[in-house]
């Protein structure tokens, strides 16, 4: 099954959830004897009452009856605890109403679908298990971090109208940029843009697969990755690197988002030296390019050893 396959399937099982849950709610208020006979009388009045409102002669009598009718029913509907509101599937993206599409457009809800597929499958498990608790009660945590996350706290909140596309986030183990790659993660789809986190040791799986496929299988991988709002490659440095693969497919990925003004963040544990000896120059006057990337610099205390 392709990307989109799976994609489209999830949002088909929401779909169907949404629509099954509206039709147990309904069929739970029709098993009431009290209210289903409401609902009938209500049913049998309407044509009554349209027939006399088209021929131009109200009857009041039908409007009296309906309107008790449905004075009942709300009375009944509150005493069981019955929403009708409820009635209605409550679809989980209320733009599309889970059909992956607007006016013939992807949805952002499709491409988010397919952006975690991604990060499921080859990122890390640390955008599921980030919370901001721990920093917001550890002073240790503020004081590491307060003045990095008051700078990404205003990138999210302009994004993606912003100076930088591109943010790296460099220093050695353990002081915080995954965890604050993390909070963008997190806040960036709050707003409804679409987000890939990936460990650069998967992401490089994922080159290579595409490199060695034949059959067009991760050709939708490629191109997500390429298109999404905000990419977020963890841990630079940490993969094997492929002959006609790894520097290739780094580099065209980075110089693509560039041209197409793409959001994207690093974070990597190798000091400027090791990444140009890496990777070659050109991708390192790309990455480091001062009018379009910002770097925050991390040092200090290993944030896992905080208590």
């Amino acid at each position: 099954m392709s990307l989109m396959q799976s994609a489209k399937e999830i949002l088909l099982k929401r779909r169907q959830q949404a629509q099954q849950n509206a039709y147990f709610t309904y069929q739970k208020a029709m098993s009431n004897a009290e209210i289903k006979a409401c609902q009938q009388e209500i049913d049998t009045l309407l044509p009554e009452i349209s027939k006399s409102e088209a021929s131009g002669k109200a009857d009041e009598q039908l409007n009296k009856k309906y309107s008790a009718a449905l004075n009942s029913k709300k009375a009944l509907m509150q005493k069981y605890d019955i929403d009708e509101k409820d009635f209605t599937p409550k679809y989980f993206c209320k733009k599309c109403n889970d059909s992956g599409y607007i006016n013939g457009k992807v949805c952002a809800c499709l491409k988010q679908i397919i952006n975690t597929i991604i990060t499921e499958q080859y990122g890390i498990n640390s955008l599921t298990n980030y919370t901001d608790k721990k920093v917001n009660s550890n002073n240790d945590y503020k004081k590491l971090l307060e003045g990095k996350y008051a700078i990404m706290n205003k990138y999210c909140a302009h994004f993606p109208d912003t100076k930088y596309c591109t943010h790296i986030f460099w220093g050695t183990t353990g002081t915080g940029k995954t965890y604050l790659s993390c909070f963008v993660a997190k806040n960036i789809m709050k707003k409804g843009f679409s987000v890939i986190f990936v460990s650069a040791f998967k992401l490089n799986k994922i080159f290579l697969e595409y490199h060695l496929d034949f059959n067009g299988q991760y050709g939708d991988y490629i191109e997500t990755l390429y298109d999404c709002d905000l990419l977020i490659i963890d841990d630079l440095g940490t993969e094997n690197c492929y002959k006609n693969v790894t520097n290739e497919y780094f580099l065209s990925l980075i110089s693509e988002r560039l041209q197409g003004s793409k959001h994207t963040i690093i974070t990597t544990n190798l000091g400027a030296e090791h990444l140009r000896q890496k990777y070659d120059d050109r991708f390192y006057s790309r990455l480091t390019d001062k009018n379009k990337t910002y770097i925050i610099n991390f040092c200090g205390t290993d944030l896992r050893q905080v208590k």
